[in-house]
């Protein structure tokens, strides 16, 4: 704000000059208000003054300034444009864009106060304080290569020296902040990529380690199960020969059993024959006595 109200008293001071060659009635408001700060006064006065003369952009123009003073910005921002309908010169023109544009900052209508800076600028080449307001704006909202930029160019066309000099400390503060940032931002960035990429290196390691144990998991398990077929067909085979074996031993103990029996039929059927013989044949009671031992000792041999 005080660097406005400095602003608007350069912007009186050139006010005062060009009145003091055009009109001797605004000299008077100038000599008898506003120089003494009599601001409500000499808003009376110009207001009056203006009704007699409603094309005279000077006094539109010195108006505003004591309305700034005021604070009344509404008003300021109304008297100013007519001032700019009414002008002529197009350099004084860009100044009065460049009031403008501050009584759209003094109303915190950022976006406007810099359309109406570059307007300044474009009507005015050689204006410095527009860059000045421009930059300023853009250091508030935080953009300051936006800021050091525009700073630059007031340097370059203003003639304050000792301003100069201010905005180039703090300029190089800017730059030396912004290359410290940007140093810092390169390491970060390096610093994410490094621990990106040692995270990518142990995922795929342990991706890979992952599939080096499944596959030995898997090797192993198909060993297992052909382990586990090799001796169910053992245990399958060995089964059927120790029922083959069996079957096979029924088999002769049947097959002996069988030709036992035949044989004790037939020798049964042999000693039938033999008694029914005996008793139609007349040997000696000796004879069937040595033949009835033979027999029994062939049966207990059956047996």
């Amino acid at each position: 704000m005080l660097i406005l109200k400095k602003l608007f008293f350069i912007f009186f001071v050139n006010i005062i000059i060009t009145l003091s060659i055009y009109c001797n009635t605004l000299n008077d408001i100038l000599d008898k208000y506003i120089r003494f700060n009599n601001w409500a006064e000499a808003k009376t006065k110009l207001e009056e003054y203006i009704k007699q003369n409603p094309t005279d952009s000077y006094a539109y123009s010195l108006y505003a300034g004591t309305l700034n003073e005021l604070k009344l910005y509404d008003e300021v921002i109304i008297s100013l444009k007519n001032a700019i309908n009414y002008e002529n010169s197009v350099e004084k023109k860009g100044e009065l864009y460049f009031n403008l544009g501050n009584a759209y900052y003094n109303k915190n209508s950022k976006e406007v106060s810099l359309e109406m800076y570059a307007k300044s600028i474009e009507l005015n080449k050689t204006i410095a304080s527009p860059y000045y307001m421009i930059g300023l704006i853009y250091y508030n909202n935080n953009q300051i290569d936006k800021c050091i930029e525009n700073w630059k160019k007031y340097i370059n066309l203003s003639t304050n020296s000792q301003k100069n000099n201010q905005l180039k400390e703090v300029i190089a503060k800017f730059e030396q902040d912004i290359e410290e940032k940007r140093v810092a931002e390169e390491k970060r960035v390096a610093e994410e990529k490094r621990v990106a990429e040692e995270k990518r290196i142990a995922e795929e390691k342990r991706i890979a380690e992952e599939k080096r144990i499944a596959e030995e998991k898997r090797i192993a398990e198909e060993k297992r199960i052909a382990e586990e077929k090799r001796i169910a067909e053992e245990k399958r085979i060995a089964e059927e020969k120790r029922i083959a074996e069996e079957k096979l031993i029924a088999e002769e103990k049947r097959l002996k059993e069988e030709q036992e029996r035949i044989k004790r039929e037939q020798l049964l059927n042999s000693l039938k024959e033999e008694l029914q013989s005996e008793k139609k044949d007349s040997k000696s009671l000796e004879d069937y006595k040595i033949k009835k031992k033979k027999s029994n000792t062939e049966l207990e041999e059956i047996q």
